[in-house]
């Protein structure tokens, strides 16, 4: 456990070795810098608090983002806190939460589905412009300026309401599978804890179909995609 002046200039000149080590600054105790092999620098509180056993590590940040003397700072008021028996830690915690809860508060429907698309509907799904599309014809024209956590389910209603009444009603249940898909996304990731779409049925009926084809008819076509060639196959029987 090395010991040094920690400055920006040191710091920045600091080269990894093939195990992470940690610079203990001789300035503030408890001040540690981790290297680690990949050159990556992170800071550390490092402390006992009574009635614990062993030391605590409190992480809180990379450098540069943090500069040595914020970092001073960070560790100055943490040792501030540990004097009147507040454990750092815990408290770091607690303002980080905080944060989120905060933050998720003002997230509108139209940013979440923008983070939706491109995590998980991209990757995941090879109709994702069907869902962007919903989104940006139909969604957030009504819904997009609202907090994402302020949606309710007659918000829902009323948007698929107006879409069964319009020109286009199938989009509806487009709409209603695109919602329902980010609010369950945005659960399963502790961003919400409620899905608006809960309940809604399927608003328009699929139209079934008026006829299928016969044997004769699929062997006609089969055969015929033997001599157009092998990459109308899959397309086919998709269809099929």
């Amino acid at each position: 456990m090395p010991k040094m002046r920690l400055t920006e200039v040191a710091v920045q000149r600091l080269s990894p070795t093939g195990s992470r080590v940690e610079y203990w600054d001789k300035i503030i105790p408890g001040l540690v810098l981790r290297v680690m092999p990949s050159g990556h620098k992170s800071w550390c509180f490092a402390y006992r608090q009574k009635g614990m056993r062993g030391q605590q590590r409190m992480s809180f940040g990379p450098f540069p983002e943090i500069t040595v003397t914020r970092a001073r700072e960070i560790v100055k008021e943490a040792r501030a806190d540990l004097a009147v028996g507040i454990d750092p830690m815990a408290k770091r915690k607690e303002k980080i939460e905080a944060r989120r809860v905060l933050e998720q508060q003002f997230v509108t429907v139209e940013e979440m589905s923008e983070e939706f698309i491109e995590k998980y509907a991209k990757p995941r799904n090879r109709s994702w412009k069907q869902v962007q599309r919903s989104f940006k014809n139909h969604i957030n024209p009504a819904l997009g300026a609202m907090p994402a956590k302020e949606v309710q389910r007659k918000d829902v209603v009323r948007l698929i309401d107006k879409l069964k009444s319009s020109k286009h009603p199938h989009a509806a249940n487009q709409v209603l599978v695109a919602l329902r898909k980010m609010y369950n996304w945005a659960i399963e990731r502790d961003e919400l804890d409620f899905n608006p779409c809960h309940v809604i049925k399927k608003p328009v009926p699929t139209p079934e179909r008026e006829r299928v084809l016969t044997k004769e008819e699929i062997r006609v076509m089969w055969n015929a995609c033997g001599d157009i060639g092998y990459t109308s196959d899959g397309l086919v029987w998709s269809i099929l």
